[in-house]
């Protein structure tokens, strides 16, 4: 067995050692060794990690590569297609401060400059600001001035610019990029670094360096960066993107991403948990630093959030997120359809304006000796939209659709007598007793649904009306009392909910942030409602002890 090959599977058996989100890229790595539609260069990686530890840090001091950094370069530099090409195009690393993630990421931009004698080759280190461009740029040029690249003339450093230089000319070329300084607009990069991501309020850089890459033939999109503390930065969603690859929820054969933090109920001020969230613990990160900023964090309440942020990547915001997704995933067995048609259910129906998500749950009550309420869910968007979104991967619509999970409209708007249609063909199939819709987006379509004798009811998305249906719904997950049937989108939209609270505790989904697509569950929730509102409306002698309200 070749030697990077051995040290990649010494790095898998720290696995129970590190955090849940590592432990899914191992368990990745070692399910991708069995594929055989893909396979390992050795060779290839192997020389990505020489290369690198060929290098000098910028004080002069040869690069030696950690276990975990030689995991990250080997599976970047080394998986193929069976046609030749690199299998990963973009990644997504997050680890904390002191880890040394600037001088990995500048290595990285040399394997771009230097390893490839790519004439056109356009390397990148990006930012919002120049300043912050810059200090991978600088990393990555001193880097080279301390090593034997300047010795030997294989790189040409310039003020603002380096160049591949090997064969005697300026060949490819490397250079700060932020989208204060510069218009983004004609590039073609071939090594993208997108430093502290956290940090970016727009997505602006990202898109437009991703799209570019479009025309490049083994590009790499290289983002590293440590946790934040705005989770409607675009980098908390690329985060979440990444997170449901990695639990197999979405596929995304192209993506390679790895995340250092503490696990959910790790305490946070025990040192043996640092380790999880820091993989240059006690060789980067001093352990004397962390545990004297622990005792500034007791002191100062008001440094405990910046502790738990940048020293152990957990993001902090005033959101909270819900069920979490073994629960969820424990409370759905796939079961036969068929059973309920004829029976008495009661729906929830979220409606988008044009371009996104509607929605429909039926709720069906247990009857006889069942014991939990099933579901159905229905989702349309339109087409275009759809496969837009697929085309750039951010979602899996398209493979969705070919499963029966979701429907297409035609083109890129809505169309609501498609919804229509499909609703009247159901209320045929099932004895839909009443839908809950949100009044804010009434429409045509509520209007000719009523003249169809279909039942609907506005219902408002308020802290009043929501909170009791999504506790009801949180109680039937975890008690395993509601069988969703192990629908891919409707799990992929309860791990995108982040649940509010007002003074009062009382809480609702947060509906504020556009990427974080929530509609099934909404539509869960006034299903749920409705059902609550029919029994709340039956007659006292009539008894239905399945169902617990307060």
């Amino acid at each position: 067995m070749a030697k990077i090959e051995t040290e990649l599977l010494k790095y898998c058996n720290t696995r129970e050692n590190q955090c849940h989100y590592v432990q899914l890229a191992i368990d990745r790595y070692l399910s991708d060794l069995k594929r055989t539609d893909i396979y390992f260069d050795t060779e290839k990686a192997a020389y990505a990690i020489a290369f690198i530890e060929s290098l000098n840090h910028v004080d002069g001091t040869p690069f030696v590569l950690e276990l975990w950094q030689k995991f990250i370069i080997g599976n970047l530099f080394g998986w193929y297609y069976k046609n030749g090409t690199r299998r990963f195009k973009t990644s997504y690393i997050e680890v904390p401060r002191k880890n040394g993630k600037t001088a990995l990421a500048a290595a990285i931009c040399l394997i771009g400059l230097v390893a490839d004698t790519r004439d056109d080759a356009q390397i990148y280190t990006c930012a919002t600001t120049r300043d912050q461009a810059s200090l991978c740029y600088k990393a990555a040029k001193q880097m080279a001035q301390k090593s034997w690249l300047i010795n030997e003339q294989a790189v040409r450093v310039k003020q603002y610019e380096c160049y591949n230089y090997a064969n005697g000319y300026e060949a490819g070329m490397m250079k700060a990029l932020s989208s204060d300084s510069v218009t983004l607009d004609g590039l073609k990069p071939y090594f993208a670094i997108i430093d502290e991501y956290h940090a970016h309020k727009t997505d602006e850089v990202y898109n437009v360096v991703k799209s570019g890459m479009g025309a490049t033939i083994n590009p790499l999109l290289f983002t590293i960066t440590t946790a934040g503390f705005n989770k409607s930065f675009p980098c908390f969603n690329e985060r979440k993107y990444c997170l449901d690859v990695l639990s197999k929820k979405l596929k995304d054969d192209t993506l390679f991403s790895m995340v250092f933090t503490i696990d959910e109920n790790d305490d946070w001020q025990n040192p043996k948990s640092w380790a999880k969230a820091n993989p240059n613990l006690n060789v980067s990160v001093n352990l004397d630093f962390l545990k004297a900023e622990l005792t500034s964090a007791k002191n100062d309440g008001s440094k405990e959030i910046n502790f738990k942020t940048k020293y152990l990547n957990v993001w902090t915001d005033t959101a909270t997120t819900w069920i979490p997704d073994d629960k969820w995933n424990a409370s759905g067995q796939p079961f036969d359809i068929s059973m309920l048609e004829g029976r008495e259910c009661f729906g929830g129906m979220d409606l988008s304006k044009s371009q996104d998500f509607s929605s429909l749950v039926l709720n069906f009550p247990p009857v006889g000796n069942e014991t939990d309420f099933k579901q159905l869910y229905f989702f349309w968007i339109p087409e275009e939209v759809a496969k837009e979104r697929h085309k750039r991967n951010y979602h899996n619509y398209v493979n969705w659709n070919k499963m029966g999970l979701i429907e297409f409209t035609d083109g890129d708007v809505i169309d609501h007598q498609l919804i229509r249609k499909r609703i009247n063909e159901l209320a045929i199939k099932y004895k839909i007793q009443f839908i809950n819709y949100d009044a804010v987006f009434a429409t045509t379509l509520v209007t000719e649904l009523t003249e169809d004798d279909i039942k609907l009811h506005p219902f408002r998305q308020g802290f009043m009306s929501m909170a009791a249906p999504t506790a009801e719904l949180e109680r039937l997950i975890i008690s395993k009392e509601l069988n969703h049937g192990g629908n891919e989108v409707i799990r992929w939209m309860a791990s995108n909910v982040l649940i509010l609270r007002d003074a009062s505790g009382n809480m609702k989904v947060d509906k504020s942030k556009p990427e974080n697509k929530v509609d099934g569950i909404v539509s869960n929730i006034m299903a749920i409602a409705a059902y609550m509102q029919w029994l709340a409306e039956q007659p006292k002698e009539k008894e239905y002890t399945f169902l617990k309200l307060w």
